[in-house]
């Protein structure tokens, strides 16, 4: 496709808005929207990355907002309310209708046109980047990329993903979408990837939605072993050829990654992990532990700018086990593992543990991973000790990981205690690292 460049942008983009604004005309037929609407999703792709922010910033604007007057005027009418429940409705109705916003409705055309799921999760990648890098609408363009993510959402119910397993005989360009977009522990080469859907006790499912049947939104790595993994190293860099498991009584989750950048921040609940849960017991109905092996991105960082802060949860460390932990803060930053001896193993943990019972502004965990899997209903189970020694693992965490478990008898009340007064579930070990900081 051409790319559209200086005038000839300026022109594409007026034809968008032009097609849009007849979508957008009440009364049109629902097809003849829908055709104005693919008209302009089209226009928008022959467009450059910077016309295209153009074009965001614009639908972003209040022209295509909910109609605010008419929300005012439905107020002001109701004073005392409705006088029975016909007239409620009436006046939900009402409501509803001002509430909806113009781009809403657009929204809404694109996805009934072909390939509209994907040019949405496209336009709220493309909006994530602008709202970063504009002060002078910033505002507006969070409020858009709110609705747009409410809207994605919806299509992205639950009802309308299904589950497959990759293994080696799965068409090349999934396998590569695979390789490619594995964000968590990075496949080097096709080697690296048949020996993870290779592996007689490894798995590899992906899930995809009805409406793009070529692209998955998320792909969940799995091993099976004996007990909690404690180090990835021994998951992902097994020999070629190595011996099956004998009755293997623990799956480990030890990568979920979500491909589509457009899709940053949105999370399925549990469903996912609940899905490959339902999966792995089906065909092995002796495993009974579900746990994640989960990499701390946050903790180095966190580790630095607490050790000299005099208000922050290690104040009171004694000086020579600050020293200790700040040489490792500065070694482990350039990817040096030898600073990881044994004298400083129980103060790091410690540290870590106080880390992961850290909030921040608005009462939830700092640490991103722990935020996605307590929101799921596991708990914090073990930190584990020199679990990833690559310079990625030992840059984010000094080489801590951490095992979430998901416990299926306890889930549904984690979640709802994590969700309702953000209670943090975790098992007595990590509980005995926080001494003396009872913390949570």
């Amino acid at each position: 496709m051409q790319i559209m460049r200086g005038a000839s942008a300026q022109s594409v983009i007026g034809k968008i808005f032009e097609d849009i604004s007849k979508s957008l005309e009440p009364g049109r037929d629902p097809a003849s929207s829908r055709a104005h609407a693919a008209a302009a999703a089209t226009s928008y792709r022959a467009l450059a990355p910077t016309h295209q922010d153009e074009v965001i910033k614009r639908l972003a604007a209040s022209e295509f907002d909910a109609d605010l007057d008419a929300i005012k005027e439905i107020c002001a009418a109701t004073n005392n309310g409705p006088e029975n429940k016909s007239d409620a409705w009436k006046l939900v109705e009402k409501v509803r209708a001002a509430a909806t916003s113009r781009r809403h409705r657009l929204f809404t055309f694109l996805n009934g046109t072909k390939d509209g799921l994907r040019f949405l999760i496209n336009l709220r990648e493309r909006t994530l980047v602008v709202g970063k890098d504009s002060e002078d609408c910033k505002n507006e363009l969070a409020a858009f990329e709110a609705e747009l993510r409410a809207v994605l959402l919806v299509l992205l119910d639950i009802g309308f993903i299904k589950l497959a397993r990759i293994t080696w005989d799965s068409p090349a360009s999934l396998l590569e979408k695979l390789k490619q977009s594995e964000a968590v522990h990075e496949m080097r080469s096709w080697e690296d990837l048949k020996a993870r859907v290779g592996d007689p006790d490894r798995r590899i499912f992906c899930f995809f939605h009805h409406s793009l049947p070529d692209e998955p939104i998320a792909f969940v790595e799995v091993a099976l072993v004996n007990g909690l993994a404690d180090n990835i190293h021994h998951l992902i860099d097994a020999p070629p050829g190595r011996a099956k498991t004998t009755s293997p009584d623990t799956a480990i989750f030890y990568s979920i990654t979500a491909p589509l950048k457009g899709l940053d921040g949105i999370t399925f609940g549990n469903f996912l992990i609940k899905k490959v849960i339902s999966e792995t017991n089906r065909n092995f109905p002796h495993i009974s532990t579900f746990a994640t092996l989960s990499p701390i991105p946050g903790f180095n960082a966190w580790l630095k700018d607490s050790l000299p802060n005099p208000a922050s949860p290690l104040a009171n460390l004694e000086p020579a086990v600050r020293t200790a932990l700040q040489d490792v803060v500065n070694k482990s930053a350039i990817g040096d593992e030898s600073v990881l001896t044994e004298s400083v193993r129980i103060p790091l943990l410690r540290a870590c543990a106080i880390y992961l019972f850290s909030k921040k502004a608005g009462n939830t965990p700092l640490d991103k991973v722990q935020r996605f899997h307590l929101g799921n209903g596991a708990m914090i189970g073990r930190l584990n000790w020199r679990a990833d020694v690559t310079k990625n693992g030992l840059r984010q965490s000094a080489g801590l990981m951490v095992n979430y478990i998901y416990a299926l008898n306890a889930m549904e009340a984690n979640h709802m205690a994590y969700e309702t007064s953000s209670a943090i579930a975790a098992s007595e070990s990590i509980r005995a690292l926080l001494h003396p900081h009872p913390l949570g």
